[in-house]
């Protein structure tokens, strides 16, 4: 049986106010999957909407969603409220600023993280717009199938059965976030990543999920790195990348980097902290088999053909010098 899939709903209602007496409503919201951005959808409406007025960010997900996308099926009544232009740019603010990780933060502290977004919200759009604002958000959690019909992919309505396939595999009840183990140097790049490969993450030193307490009754000086399996590889409008991973049968860990790190690779044959029921874990079970050894008393044939070799470049540099000097 697979697991419920929980997504993060960011309702979100600016009210900008371009002139005195012009003041219009956007309705903004995000869903975020582990591995990233699932839909997002956008609408606006005058002051005076009957309707908008009666939708605000403490109503349920699936209300607001619903007008959202029924408000965006109106947007030619309203006559030029918002040129497409400025929504496309207002657009783009939003999901640089409400980032998947952003609204996991504003979920774990609410009054605090919520606040810190919205009052960067107003700073940004009159920085960049131009434009009075006051925002309002709220973040949500719903399980994958109360929000199927929201859930689209390239144009299409995403099934539960293709969110299971692409965002975790079976078994999987979970979901630890962890810190990218970040190598300038020796790392790869995480555009290149694929499915399948292995990283190396770190637990944060604060989580008291039972993944961090198994590893450290198992080992007293574990650090808090881990090996995980690669299951996606998400890149968002803005370049970054979200990794979901899997750490174990149990146990999915998923992180964030900028679209330029270079994130620790884990070669099956490298030590690591392996988590019992991984891939990795199965593989190094796996007996070698066994390869002739050459007996000590053998010399290789290259040591005989470079002897021989340079022998004869010996004699024909002393034919030379006797026969021409």
């Amino acid at each position: 049986m697979n697991p419920v899939i929980q997504l993060n709903v960011l309702k979100c209602i600016l009210s900008i106010r371009r002139t005195k007496t012009e003041k219009t409503n956007i309705f903004f919201y995000e869903i975020l999957s582990p591995a990233g951005l699932f839909a997002s959808g956008i609408a606006f409406s005058p002051d005076d909407d009957e309707k908008s007025k009666k939708i605000n960010v403490e109503v349920g997900a699936e209300a607001f969603l619903s007008f959202t996308e029924e408000l965006s099926t109106r947007q030619e009544a309203f006559g030029k409220l918002l040129s497409p232009s400025v929504l496309s740019s207002l657009e783009r603010l939003l999901g640089e600023i409400l980032t998947a990780e952003a609204v996991r933060e504003a979920l774990e502290n609410p009054r605090d993280n919520m606040k810190t977004l919205e009052e960067c919200l107003r700073e940004e759009i009159s920085s960049r717009l131009g434009y009075r604002a006051t925002a309002y958000l709220k973040a949500d959690r719903r399980g994958e199938e109360a929000l199927a019909a929201f859930l689209k992919k390239d144009g299409a309505v995403l099934s539960s059965e293709d969110a299971n396939k692409e965002s975790a595999p079976e078994n999987i009840s979970f979901l630890v976030p962890c810190a990218p183990y970040i190598d300038p140097v020796k790392g790869t790049p995480v555009a290149s990543l694929q499915k399948g490969d292995f990283v190396l993450v770190r637990l944060p030193e604060d989580e008291a999920a039972p993944i961090r307490e198994k590893l450290q009754r198992a080992d007293p000086d574990f650090d808090g790195t881990v090996r995980g399996e690669v299951i996606s590889v998400h890149k968002d409008r803005h370049g970054n990348f979200t990794l979901l991973v899997r750490l174990s049968d149990e146990f999915n860990g998923v992180t964030t980097l900028e679209g330029n790190s270079r994130i620790r690779t884990a070669p099956l044959a490298q030590p690591a902290t392996v988590l019992p029921g991984t891939a990795a874990g199965s593989k190094e079970k796996e007996e070698t088999p066994d390869l002739p050894q050459p007996s000590p008393g053998d010399t290789p044939g290259w040591v005989y053909f470079f002897v021989f070799g340079a022998m004869a470049t010996l004699v024909v540099i002393l034919f030379f010098i006797r026969n021409f000097l």
